[in-house]
């Protein structure tokens, strides 16, 4: 503290008190100098306090003694920081620029781009005024340009159904001759029963192949042997002329049949019919095996597989040199091969008859019916059409023909669908569809063939059945003969292909009972007492 006042010059104690100016000061020039040290000790501590919590400094400024000239080491920093402020700075402002040239060459191009869209759709413009002007001149011709055009086109049309129309009705006649000419006619029987014939034969029905009629040349039994012998032939004759209808009308109406029909030619002397997997190929020309060599193959105990392909592949005849019964228990794979065949051909007249418009055989009994098939697509008067106007055959008289010319052509169209044509092609997708939906309503062959010989079996099994009365001619063979085979119970309804009980004769009102049911069964009534259906061992070699 200062001795005294410099104005004044007195001394301060604890009774004196200063009385100017100078004397105030002089009373605090020493806390004074205490102050400023603290402040100057304050700000020493707050400058190393910033250094260290400055960012950047990595710990290293915290590590510096306290007598560290931090003012210097702070005023570095922001020299450098000011440093690296302004490179960075002026990299901002290169960038700058440089984004500026971008944008100015942006708007150049932009522009370039808005002049040219706009000489486009000034382009565009003249060019759809062009347009609208061409347009109406076309519509001013069009009356003169397209109007002949599509006159001439629906004419066209016209000219190709017109054709197509004549050459159906040519199809038709041509078809309606040819049957009419190889003798297709339907007789009724003095049994009411209804018969087609064809080429002087009649067209049999494959479910009644086994039922031979017997009792037709008379009652003796020369006359049956005739009848029996005489029937097969008239079969075979009746089949192969419906394959050469066939032909002759498919080969009319530019068709295909599913299963192939080969017709006699030099070495061959009946029609004969391939599968369905093999018609129509390169190799189909293969020809079935001669009569005798063939029965020597089959009748061997394991043909060469090259002869058993062969046989798998063979085309199927048509023809059988023995009564069906006798063929079925000399040779049952000529009678396998000669019932197969029979379906294939029934199977192609169902066919075509579903291919040209008759979908109407749905079932194995009017597949298994040939001559109806074959007249309702010739023949029947709700499939005749107007005839052309050409010259008429001999087969036909101008009576009938003007009575056909009077029918409406609504039905379905004998000759309008062919492979031979793109229009109403039977490879297009509507016949196909109609095709397959015929099909999907019938077995497939395979099954249809399996069929016809599971009845023909039976059939044949129940042919060795005959009946006979005690009175005549069989009365001592009945009491000669050890055992008989019967068939049936009292009373009852028996399907084919029923099973077959042996059982001893035996006397009164039973053997009764089972003969009348086995003649019901037959269609057959026998008398009463003791005749009955019976086998009989020593007739003709059968049994």
């Amino acid at each position: 503290m200062a001795a005294g006042c410099t104005v004044c010059f007195r001394d301060f104690n604890d009774k004196r008190n200063p009385t100017c100016a100078s004397c105030a000061q002089a009373i605090l020039y020493n806390p004074r100098i205490d102050q400023v040290g603290v402040r100057l000790q304050r700000e020493k501590h707050h400058t190393h306090v910033d250094a260290i919590v400055r960012p950047g400094n990595d710990g290293i400024i915290a590590s510096l003694p306290q007598d560290t000239d931090f003012e210097t080491i702070a005023v570095g920093i922001r020299q450098d920081t000011l440093r690296k402020t302004t490179e960075e700075r002026r990299v901002v402002e290169a960038r700058i620029e440089d984004m500026l040239d971008k944008a100015e060459q942006l708007r150049t191009q932009l522009q370039h781009a808005k002049e040219w869209v706009a000489g486009v759709r000034k382009s565009d413009a003249t060019r759809r005024s062009e347009i609208a002007a061409e347009k109406k001149q076309l519509q001013k011709q069009h009356s003169t340009v397209i109007d002949p055009v599509l006159s001439a086109t629906a004419k066209a049309r016209q000219r190709l159904e017109k054709v197509h129309n004549r050459t159906v009705d040519a199809r038709f006649l041509l078809c309606r001759e040819s049957a009419l000419l190889a003798g297709l006619e339907k007789r009724k029987e003095k049994d009411g029963k209804v018969q087609y014939w064809l080429g002087g034969a009649p067209i049999v029905n494959l479910r009644h192949l086994a039922r031979l009629k017997t009792s037709e040349a008379g009652g003796s039994a020369a006359a049956c042997e005739m009848s029996r012998n005489t029937s097969h032939e008239l079969i075979s004759t009746g089949l192969g002329n419906v394959c050469r209808l066939l032909v002759n009308c498919c080969h009319y109406l530019s068709v295909r049949l599913p299963a192939q029909i080969i017709l006699p030619y030099n070495t061959t002397h009946n029609a004969t019919i391939l599968l369905e997997e093999d018609s129509y190929e390169k190799d189909a020309t293969t020809r079935p095996l001669p009569p005798t060599h063939r029965s020597a193959i089959l009748a061997a105990a394991r043909p060469p597989p090259e002869i058993q392909k062969d046989l798998i592949h063979a085309p199927r005849s048509l023809q059988f040199r023995k009564p069906l019964s006798q063929l079925f228990k000399e040779d049952h794979d000529e009678y396998m091969h000669f019932t197969e065949g029979a379906m294939l051909l029934a199977y192609d007249v169902a066919w075509l008859c579903a291919s040209q418009g008759l979908n109407t055989i749905d079932t194995m009994g009017k597949v298994c019916n040939i001559g109806k098939s074959l007249y309702d697509l010739f023949l029947a008067d709700d499939r005749a059409r107007p005839p052309l106007l050409r010259n008429i055959s001999g087969a036909t008289t101008r009576t009938e023909y003007s009575r056909l010319a009077t029918i409406a052509p609504d039905g379905p169209r004998l000759g309008a669908w062919s492979h031979g044509t793109a229009h109403h092609s039977l490879t297009s997708a509507v016949a196909t569809s109609a095709l397959v939906e015929w099909q999907n309503k019938l077995p497939t062959t395979s099954k249809l063939v399996e069929r016809l010989q599971s009845l023909l079996t039976n059939e044949i099994s129940g042919l060795e059945w005959d009946v006979v009365t005690v009175d005549r001619e069989w009365d001592g063979e009945l009491e000669r003969e050890d055992t008989a085979v019967i068939v049936g119970g009292g009373g009852r309804h028996h399907d084919m292909g029923m099973s077959v009980m042996s059982v001893r004769p035996s006397d009164g009102a039973e053997d009764d009972v089972v003969a009348r049911a086995i003649a019901v069964q037959m269609g057959l009534r026998g008398d009463k007492g003791g005749s009955g259906w019976m086998r009989v061992r020593s007739r003709g070699g059968e049994g």
